[in-house]
């Protein structure tokens, strides 16, 4: 990330900051909280630090890739599908 969008270290510090705050809160919270928690706290991390569009999605790929396991087991924890 930080060599393909040139992030600033600001910027990197934010985003290893931000990831040892993620694995810690994974201890409090249960998956869909975690999934919830977590989610905010991309979304603030790249307005906060005003990550260019591009490395903005790249940084919200990465993180959809790592959680997609999660979700799909907090899925599963919800029962049938209420609308379907």
């Amino acid at each position: 990330m930080r060599d393909r969008h040139k992030l600033t270290e600001p910027q990197t510090q934010a985003i290893r900051e931000g990831f040892k705050e993620l694995t810690q809160a994974a201890t409090r919270f249960g998956k869909k909280d975690w999934i919830i928690f977590a989610s905010g706290q991309l979304f603030n991390l790249m307005v906060a630090k005003a990550f260019a569009p591009t490395a903005a999605k790249d940084l919200f790929d990465m993180f959809a890739t790592a959680v997609t396991p999660l979700v799909d087991a907090a899925h599963g924890l919800l029962g049938p599908d209420p609308f379907a």
